[in-house]
């Protein structure tokens, strides 16, 4: 008798589970947002962010819980913000919107005619100018992107020709279809090398050098960073020296393992700021120079350059990794690899490390 007592219960017990699962939401094809500074909390730059024009950003209303800013469209003022796709195929814009008065938005998917020449399809999305808050999306395609051949641009555009004024926050960019870039195109696995001493900066300014003749590589320039919630030493680097930070640095390696030989050469890149002070398309950028010095001879790589700009990166505090696919021409003796900053990066930081020479 106890024993159809326990059989009971425990097929009871099954029940209840299967329905518990059956309730749960499936959690399959989920997205990524793109564009995370789209809740205008901070600066424009960041996520798949390439430029804008008038855009403006203040607190005169806010949508985002815990937040005081939006991105306002002032009356007679044209604006719009370019974001950045990275595939082709179906894409979504989300985003929510007040207006005092009927409103349209563009977007604007940039693409290659017939001629190969820029051109746009026009999607309108009209705002309810009733003073409040409703959620707006469009659903677009991306063929044929400029520049190509992946990477597009989306132009978020409005004219407020209306009698009143209207706000936009929580802006999401998410692919729907195909898959998103993989953080190495190149074959896997690769050799990873220990020809590039002190990589991480464990052991401080050891084996590098400050490649800025007016500026000495100072012990203040390697910190410890918080990193995706793990510290780690990173070396921080700035266009005008400023907290001890240095504008760039480098290391001569003997090469002569690798001549002849395809190499990828990545760094782990954070920026410890990110305001509107500087120039999208300027942040961190590394060369591998031909012999033992920064003036020797850039060497090309795949895809190029190898960066990370502020309008490419991850929030503060997170990283992203920059690489490139390097040909070692035959008989190279000596490289130099050097990491810096483009001179329009203004007054923000960027840490670097995890610095990594790997053969393919």
């Amino acid at each position: 008798m106890n024993t159809n007592k326990n059989i009971y219960f425990l097929q009871l017990l099954l029940f209840i589970l299967l329905m518990i699962s059956c309730s749960e939401p499936a959690q399959v094809n989920q997205r990524q947002n793109l564009y995370w500074p789209g809740d205008f909390e901070n600066a424009i730059y960041g996520g798949n962010f390439s430029r804008a024009v008038n855009v403006t950003v203040d607190n005169s209303n806010n949508y985002t819980k815990g937040g005081n800013k939006a991105w306002h469209l002032i009356q007679d003022k044209y604006q719009h913000l370019e974001i950045l796709t990275t595939e082709l195929g179906e894409w979504k814009i989300s985003f929510m919107a007040k207006s005092e008065n009927d409103l349209k938005v563009i977007i604007k998917p940039v693409f290659r005619d017939e001629q190969n020449k820029q051109a746009t399809h026009e999607h309108e999305i009209d705002i309810l100018g009733d003073n409040k808050w409703h959620p707006y999306e469009l659903s677009f395609k991306v063929e044929n992107p400029y520049p190509g051949p992946m990477t597009g641009e989306l132009l978020v555009a409005c004219y407020n020709d209306s009698q009143g004024e209207a706000w936009i926050d929580n802006l999401a960019l998410e692919p729907m279809t195909g898959q998103l870039e993989a953080s190495f195109k190149t074959p896997q696995p690769a050799l990873l090398t220990d020809l590039l001493q002190n990589n991480s900066f464990e052991e401080g300014t050891a084996h590098w050098e400050s490649t800025d003749e007016h500026v000495a590589f100072k012990p203040s320039s390697i910190r410890e960073i918080t990193l995706n919630g793990k510290k780690s030493p990173a070396v921080v680097l700035a266009v005008q020296p400023q907290k001890g930070a240095t504008k760039s640095i480098g290391q001569k390696i003997d090469a002569s393992s690798l001549a002849g030989k395809s190499i990828r050469v990545s760094a782990e890149v954070s920026f410890l700021t990110l305001n509107g002070k500087g120039f999208s398309w300027h942040g961190f950028l590394l060369d591998v120079h031909e012999g033992d010095h920064k003036d020797g001879k850039i060497i090309p790589c795949d895809p190029s350059p190898n960066w990370l700009p502020m309008g490419l990166a991850a929030p503060v505090g997170e990283s992203k990794r920059s690489y490139g696919v390097y040909q070692i021409p035959a008989g190279t003796k000596f490289l130099y690899i050097e990491l810096k900053t483009l001179p329009k990066m203004a007054d923000n930081l960027v840490a670097i490390n995890n610095v990594s020479i790997e053969v393919l």
